[in-house]
């Protein structure tokens, strides 16, 4: 019978210590994934805005926002690198952009590999429509944090590790 009992202690005392640690660790309560969950959330609250006014994709959101912040033309190269999508989304995205004349698209003369882009004046004015938009659906959201400007300081904090 102890021949048994030592033969099994080593397996029963990895399930108690893998049971315990299995229970303090509790999905729900794990900040990268309450991190992930909010940002989906919020995101998909905000893609209904330009969604539904403008008939922008998600990607598309994107690229017009970072663009706007552009007083260059900026390539396709670094749109990708920007707006944390894979190339193929990006590269759909701009032909539509391009296609509803919200963006142009012309071949960069020091790198003819590359492609250059830019907000066209109706690009530019759906930008400006949206901002406003922004500034409202952020502050909906700030509203609710107790205290935003440290909660803004940790977020930016977090972004640059």
């Amino acid at each position: 019978m102890n021949f048994i009992l030592a033969e099994y202690l080593p397996l029963a005392i990895f399930l108690i210590v893998a049971l315990v640690i299995s229970c303090l660790f509790i999905l729900a309560n794990f900040l990268p994934y309450q991190l992930s969950i909010l940002a989906s959330g919020i995101s998909k609250d905000f893609s209904k805005e330009y969604n539904s006014r403008f008939c922008l994709s998600n990607a598309e959101w994107r690229i017009i926002a970072h663009l706007s912040q552009e007083t260059e033309n900026i390539s396709i190269r670094e749109i990708y690198q920007k707006v944390d999508l894979e190339k193929s989304k990006v590269s759909r995205a701009v032909s539509k952009l391009a296609k509803r004349q919200l963006l142009s698209k012309k071949v960069n003369l020091s790198d003819k590999r590359l492609v250059d882009l830019k907000l066209t004046k109706v690009g530019r004015e759906i930008i400006d429509e949206m901002t406003e938009i922004a500034i409202d659906f952020e502050a909906r959201i700030i509203q609710k944090i107790e205290n935003p400007v440290s909660f803004k300081n940790t977020i930016n904090a977090l972004l640059k590790d």
